[in-house]
C-alpha cells in the first residue's frame, strides 16, 4: 500500500487519520504541502471542512447547534470524515462497500 502525508489543523486528528488509512499508509507532518490536507474552520456557527488530495477537492459543511456541544462536535467529525473520504474516493476511484465507516467492528447495516 502507498504511503502518503497527511496535514490537518482539525482538533480531532485521529478521525481524519482512520479514514485515510482505509486508503493508503499514513505518515503525519506538521507541513501544509502534504500529500493530503483537511482544513477545518468554524465560522460563527457553520463548519466547514475541505480536504485536498490529487488535485481534487471536496467541500463539506453543517450548520451545528447552539445549545447542543457534544451534537456539534459529533457533527465537526461526521463532516470532516466525509469530506475525507469523499475526496479520496474520487481521486483513487476505490470505495469502501461501508462506506466512511471505522472503528474495530464496522459491521453490516
Amino acid at each position: 500500500m502507498k504511503q502518503i502525508t497527511l496535514y490537518t489543523n482539525f482538533q480531532y486528528f485521529t478521525e481524519v487519520e482512520d479514514v485515510a488509512k482505509l486508503f493508503f499508509n499514513v505518515a503525519s507532518t506538521q507541513d501544509q504541502n502534504a500529500d493530503l490536507t483537511l482544513v477545518a474552520d468554524t465560522i460563527g456557527n457553520l463548519f466547514v471542512a475541505k480536504c485536498t488530495f490529487d488535485g481534487k477537492t471536496i467541500t463539506k459543511s453543517v450548520h451545528l447547534p447552539l445549545d447542543d456541544h457534544l451534537q456539534a462536535v459529533r457533527l465537526c467529525k461526521r463532516y470532516a470524515k466525509i469530506a475525507t473520504y469523499e475526496c479520496l474516493k474520487v481521486a483513487t476511484g476505490k470505495s469502501m462497500p461501508w462506506g466512511s465507516l471505522t472503528g474495530i467492528r464496522p459491521t453490516k447495516l
